[in-house]
């Protein structure tokens, strides 16, 4: 029977290249092998990892053929995953993940949102796409002399009410939330979310002294320490993210995913934001780059 699992986004710094996959093993082996410049942009949605009603599959296929940068292909277009598997420099992978059906216009259906496909037009010599939820990244891409090719597939979303109810569960609460290992500042840091919570369906919100966070976030109101949390419609999992400020507001703070409201957690997942990344790597349009995400706990007090 199919199950609900999440694809996580890769962006790889050397060639400027993305890569999603759902698959455990391939999310924790790129997790730990930090050196390889693989690092999370902070997109999570949930997949299917099997056919079911309503689900069309998503092919995947891979190359190295080209200057020496490996990348990858997905569609859910069986013209398109037909031909890719006939150019003998792609390797077909097989299924990535399953992903609800489009309706005969293309569009996703209520429950759903549309990634959509950016091409990066042979940028550094090989060919590669990008695929996101999330208008601003998109503009940002085009800015940056990608290609949009409209709506690659559907991913399952929540509706803003639960998304409202879930983050309604943070608020009031007190959380020890540990120090990550891959944050520049040392130390556990201790919050209480506000005890009103306001909702800002925009996809991205800027909080006091805070990142911006593709996820439909709610401000979490603290004088002692600035940052947001809610409820991430698409990832399911609850975002808590830092604000905090270096060298021009390039490093914009630590943040953790958290699967539960009720506490304790146990394993929650511990990042690192990097805004304006330019400033470090040269890459304007990649506005938010993960360093990873490694397990730790976070206390419910």
């Amino acid at each position: 029977m199919a199950a609900s699992v999440t694809a996580v986004e890769y962006y790889h710094v050397p060639t400027e290249h993305y890569f999603v996959t759902a698959n455990p093993a391939e999310v924790a082996f790129l997790d730990a092998k930090t050196e390889w410049q693989w690092y999370r942009t902070g997109l999570r949605y949930r997949v299917s990892d099997g056919p079911g009603d309503g689900l069309v599959p998503v092919c995947r296929h891979y190359t190295a053929a080209f200057a020496s940068r490996p990348t990858h292909f997905y569609s859910t277009s069986t013209a398109e995953c037909n031909a890719v598997a006939a150019n003998p420099v792609w390797t077909d992978e097989g299924i990535a993940f399953y992903v609800p059906k489009a309706d005969p216009q293309g569009q996703c259906g209520a429950a759903a949102v549309p990634v959509y496909r950016l091409y990066n037009n042979g940028r550094n010599g090989a060919p590669n796409h990008a695929y996101t939820p999330h208008a601003a990244q998109r503009t940002a891409l085009r800015e940056a002399g990608f290609t949009e090719e409209g709506i690659a597939f559907c991913v399952p979303t929540a509706t803003p009410e639960e998304a409202l109810v879930r983050t309604a569960l943070l608020a009031g609460t007190r959380w020890s939330l540990p120090a990550s290992p891959l944050y520049y500042d040392g130390g556990d840091i201790s919050t209480t979310f506000a005890s009103s919570v306001t909702a800002q369906l925009a996809r991205y919100l800027r909080s006091a002294g805070g990142p911006e966070l593709p996820y439909g976030i709610v401000h979490a109101v603290n004088s002692a320490w600035g940052g947001a949390a809610g409820w991430d419609p698409l990832s399911n999992a609850y975002a808590i993210v830092g604000g905090a400020g270096m060298d021009g507001d390039a490093i914009a703070g630590a943040g953790w995913l958290l699967d539960s409201a009720e506490g304790p957690t146990g394993p929650a997942c511990a990042f690192m934001i990097l805004r304006n990344p330019a400033n470090y790597y040269g890459h304007p349009f990649q506005q938010i780059v993960w360093t990873g995400c490694a397990e730790v706990t976070a206390q419910k007090l």
